[in-house]
């Protein structure tokens, strides 16, 4: 029996930021001192999803450099780290590579390619095809993966077991979805407790663009049972030892690339744990998650809200608040002929208990003055649905008035 002592290192990538995500690697390499294996992201280098920026070859080039910068920094922990690595012909591959003393050791293409759903990874990159080999680090063979291949039939898990792995690891960039979770511990669990080697399975966390990803790390032993996860919806460094069953030398026949050799440490490290998230709490952080990334992301730093008293613009100022902070929401009240004083009552409430920079416009001349404009139309005044709707733009072009 061996025994690794491994990092999750969750952390927040920025799609195209090539030099903050190289400054975020490096910003936890003290936390990850003394470990024998730190796994990243699925495109830590570039940022995930990298869509059309996989097509302009200057910008693989300069990822190319900001990888090396990584491999630079490594030391006696062996770092996983995702990038775009480019092929013959033009050809970029979704790809991680294994950093060791200051030098990439080896690199691994993701085979599986998903098209479904918010993938279109056939469209972007090259499928791997090449041999595999595993990595010994911490005197453990290792394979590595990336996100789809622990997933399909047939993949090249499969092959990494007859071919000698003792332990899978897989980086991964899985967006959230109610119920993901669950599906993803079901995999992981059930691959490590059919092969009898640990599993463990590395997650990207933020939000990008549409997209929201959970974190939600997770490690299970040789029999199946996890033994350590990562927080939802923040960034983190989870470290743990996990027991790796040893196989006999003639088990496999896959090239091993040497790494680092076992450590003897003194006692066994346990992950913290972590408190699984109930439905409404997942969903919240969800919104909350996606809501600070697309605003801090996009270069924005502060939101506007028009704030009328209801449940909704309540709950969209709350996540506001809590995902900007609430000196970076701004709200708007806009109050008509039928609103009624108990819904600005409310409103006023939320903005006492929030702490928010709070204005109030009324719409009531600028209503008038539409109206009088329509009503020397043949079809007359607004009434009705009309009428609701003229409300609705009036408020709509005070919030973008206000937010410019």
């Amino acid at each position: 029996m061996n025994r690794i002592r491994l990092a999750l290192v969750q952390v927040n990538t920025v799609v195209g930021d090539l030099s903050g995500n190289v400054e975020r690697i490096r910003n936890r390499l003290d936390e990850i001192a003394g470990c024998d294996l730190a796994l990243f992201p699925e495109m830590t280098v570039t940022g995930y999803p990298l869509e059309d920026l996989v097509h302009k070859p200057g910008f693989v080039a300069d990822s190319q450099a900001a990888l090396a910068e990584v491999a630079e920094m490594s030391g006696s922990c062996a770092l996983v780290v995702g990038f775009a690595d480019p092929g013959p012909g033009g050809v970029v591959h979704n790809a991680v590579a294994v950093c060791h003393g200051g030098r990439i050791v080896g690199t691994y293409h993701k085979e599986c390619l998903p098209t479904y759903d918010v993938f279109d990874e056939g469209r972007d990159y090259e499928p791997g095809s090449g041999p595999l080999q595993l990595f010994r680090v911490g005197g453990v063979r290792v394979a590595v993966t990336i996100c789809e291949d622990l997933w399909v039939a047939g993949g090249p898990v499969g092959r990494f077991l007859d071919g000698g792995a003792e332990m899978i690891v897989t980086v991964n960039g899985s967006p959230y979805h109610q119920g993901k979770q669950a599906a993803r511990e079901s995999v992981v669990t059930a691959t490590a407790a059919a092969s009898g080697r640990p599993v463990a399975y590395l997650n990207l966390v933020g939000g990008q663009d549409q997209l929201v990803f959970d974190g939600g790390s997770v490690v299970a032993d040789s029999m199946g049972s996890i033994v350590g996860r990562g927080p939802r919806f923040r960034e983190a460094v989870v470290i743990l030892d996990v027991d790796v069953p040893t196989l006999e030398s003639g088990d496999g026949d896959l090239p091993v690339v040497e790494v680092s050799d076992a450590v003897q440490r003194g006692g066994y490290l346990v992950a913290p744990a972590v408190e699984p998230l109930g439905e409404v709490a997942e969903l919240y952080g969800a919104l909350v998650t996606a809501t600070r990334d697309y605003v801090r992301k996009s270069g924005f730093s502060d939101v506007c809200i028009g704030l009328s008293g209801g449940v909704d613009s309540a709950l969209v100022a709350t996540i506001a608040a809590d995902a900007l902070g609430p000196q970076h929401v701004h709200v708007v009240l806009m109050p008509s002929r039928y609103s009624s004083d108990h819904s600005i009552a409310d409103a006023m409430d939320l903005v006492s208990a929030q702490g928010l920079d709070a204005v109030t416009l009324p719409i009531e001349d600028v209503h008038q003055a539409f109206a009088a404009t329509l009503t020397t139309t043949p079809e007359g005044g607004p009434v009705g649905l009309t009428d609701e709707n003229l409300q609705s733009r009036i408020r709509g072009v005070l919030l973008m008035a206000r937010a410019n």
